[in-house]
């Protein structure tokens, strides 16, 4: 409930980076066991359907902080 009070919808990734030219969404799982939902799916198949004349839009899952501050490192 909490999270429908503060317009948080199932699914939307966990992290948001805003660079100059681009938004990324990064849905962080852990290492063992760490499995999306398909929620997570749907949520991340349709950021990546995003695009804009400005923006890119790009979302990824990051399996463990290895691999998300890899992702991250690289985006950046």
């Amino acid at each position: 409930m909490k999270m429908k009070r503060e317009w948080i919808r199932a699914g939307m990734p966990d992290l948001l980076i805003v660079l100059p030219t681009r938004i990324v969404f990064i849905e962080l799982k852990r290492l063992k066991g760490g499995k999306p939902t398909d929620e997570q799916l749907h949520a991340i198949e349709a950021i990546n359907k995003m695009w804009d004349t400005t923006w890119t839009v790009q979302a990824y899952f990051a399996y463990g902080f290895e691999e998300a501050k890899l992702l991250i490192d690289k985006l950046l």
